[in-house]
């Protein structure tokens, strides 16, 4: 730690740095994992439902969310964003 200290490595500025680098990291690991759901996802729902239109689709999709969202209000869950 002390060594770290007097090379420079822990000052108020690497320290932000280093937690910028490590929060893009994550947004970045984040975004690829949610681009894979998704792909799963669509191929899903054109395996399940091949004749569906994107629009369709959109509205399962926010009937569905609309529905855990009632659902979660009855529970006294937070709703999702």
């Amino acid at each position: 730690m002390q060594k770290a200290r007097q090379d420079g490595l822990l000052t108020g500025e690497k320290i932000a740095e280093l937690i910028t680098a490590e929060i893009e990291r994550r947004r970045e690991a984040a975004a690829a994992q949610l681009a894979s759901i998704m792909d799963a996802m669509h191929a899903h729902m054109r395996a399940q439902y091949p004749d569906l239109t994107d629009e369709e689709a959109q509205a399962m999709i926010d009937a569905w969310i609309a529905e855990a969202d009632g659902e979660a209000a009855l529970n006294g869950d937070a709703a999702t964003p």
